[in-house]
């Protein structure tokens, strides 16, 4: 391993292009998943998604301002919800910040980027590619709760989790700037502020409301959230 990692050192100050090579790691806030259809009286109350990515990029050629790179993200959503409006035997609540790994994603993309006019601390850029996530494709689960007043048990609701097919990729962009906070003699300390969009997710949780109530028995689906802000810190090797 020592000896695999000296030869990796090696070639990247070797080679003037792995020269100019910078790392990320940093993360977002998504939007929160979308109802998209419903029938019955009530919904379910959404909480924001997080991300949390690393990855790199380098030039395309030396000099060039086209990039090439990939970045590895891990998707935490909360996996319990609330109505979205009280019924006579449940409370209105907030739903609980509990995060648990939704999926892991691979993001190799291609980017542009443009320094700003006049300033040599600040680049803005745009980058696109495929996402590859990997997930159990489809999931389901029952959440029950119990009465208020009388403390009995039923069943809140039911969902069915379809994720998008592992290995049929959809298209996510990001625009950004990166500002250098801290310059050395080799390296660039950078801070990457972005948002992100995505397109081509056909991910969808169906959800089944009180199934056993015939006044607020409720069925639906939600799409994930499809765009996020967040930002990358970064760490770049020059010669």
């Amino acid at each position: 391993m020592k000896r695999m990692i000296y030869i990796m050192w090696l070639v990247s100050w070797a080679d003037p292009l792995w020269a100019q090579v910078h790392g990320y790691a940093g993360g977002a806030i998504r939007s929160a998943p979308r109802i998209r259809s419903g029938k019955g009286p009530l919904s379910l109350l959404t909480t924001r998604d997080r991300e949390y990515a690393v990855g790199f990029s380098k030039p395309w050629k030396s000099g060039s301002r086209h990039e090439w790179g990939c970045l590895s993200t891990i998707l935490f959503r909360s996996p319990f919800y609330e109505l979205r409006a009280a019924i006579p035997y449940y409370p209105l609540k907030a739903p609980i910040p509990t995060y648990r790994i939704e999926s892991i994603q691979v993001n190799p993309f291609f980017s542009f980027v443009s320094p700003a006019t006049g300033s040599r601390r600040w680049k803005g850029w745009v980058r696109g590619g495929p996402v590859f996530a990997f997930h159990a494709v489809q999931v389901s689960s029952t959440t029950t709760a119990r009465t208020v007043p009388g403390q009995n048990p039923f069943v809140l609701y039911r969902l069915t989790i379809r994720r998008q097919s592992i290995g049929i990729p959809y298209a996510r962009v990001q625009a950004g700037f990166s500002y250098r906070i801290w310059r050395r003699p080799k390296t660039d300390w950078m801070l990457h502020p972005f948002v992100q969009a995505e397109f081509g997710d056909r991910s969808a949780i169906d959800y089944h409301i009180l199934p056993n109530d015939p006044v607020y028995e409720s069925i639906g689906r939600m799409r994930n959230g499809n765009w996020s802000f967040g930002i990358l810190c970064g760490l770049g090797k020059k010669r």
